[in-house]
């Protein structure tokens, strides 16, 4: 969110509840620096929710906490990650398609459908889990993109398979 942007919503904030005392100068600069990666739908609906669920005015921590869970709800759980994950490499799942971004490029950073496949299955399970929790929670901490789009990937996968065939013939 840009500068200017916060300044405004603190505004509204103040509007939503005038008994809210806004930031020093000091104070604004932090609210400032933690808003910078989010946009202002996401802020607005942040203070909506909160607005909806408390009387009290918010703090830049109470705004930040709604940010954290809206994007944690977005999200397949660790345990449906690796569900999925498994289905694919199983072939329950016919294509990566319909699999979550975030699930996506936890297998593609595991090393593909084939790594799920070999080895025993509870030690790849949570390394795989591993793998999906640190790319979500930087996702949340950090905004991270989760991908493009899905057939990126597919389409990775498909020259990463391709030189591994012409690698094996010679």
């Amino acid at each position: 969110m840009k500068p200017e942007k916060v300044d405004s919503m603190l505004l509204y904030i103040l509007e939503l509840y005038p008994k809210f005392e806004p930031p020093t100068p000091e104070g604004t600069k932090i609210w400032k620096e933690s808003l910078k990666g989010v946009s202002e739908a996401e802020a607005h609906r942040a203070i909506l929710h909160h607005y909806k669920t408390s009387r009290f005015y918010p703090h830049l921590s109470d705004i930040l906490s709604n940010l954290t869970t809206e994007k944690l709800k977005a999200l397949p759980s660790p345990d449906e990650a690796w569900g999925s994950a498994y289905k694919l490499a199983t072939g329950a799942i016919d294509g990566i398609d319909s699999l979550h971004p975030a699930t996506i490029k936890a297998i593609r950073r595991f090393g593909g459908i084939e790594a799920l496949e070999k080895g025993n299955p509870e030690y790849i399970r949570g390394q795989f889990l591993k793998t999906y929790s640190s790319i979500t929670q930087d996702y949340i901490d950090n905004g991270t993109p989760l991908l493009e789009s899905p057939k990126k990937v597919i389409d990775y996968g498909a020259i990463a398979l391709e030189r591994l065939k012409k690698e094996l013939e010679i």
